[in-house]
């Protein structure tokens, strides 16, 4: 299981497109950075991240 780099929420490696988030549902989503895959919990942590990476590796 990975964890969001901006909250730490649990997302399930094997199936990034399902996380449970707060008992809500979201769509998990990745970016490479630095040769590292990220995934996050949703979209908006996602931009965080792409905002600033330094903030969150």
């Amino acid at each position: 299981m990975a964890q969001c780099p901006v909250c730490g929420s649990d997302i399930e490696q094997g199936n990034p497109t399902e996380t449970d988030y707060r008992e809500e549902a979201f769509g998990g989503t990745q970016v490479e950075h630095e040769g590292e895959t990220y995934v996050f919990c949703c979209e908006e942590h996602r931009d965080a991240f792409e905002e600033n990476p330094d903030e969150y590796v």
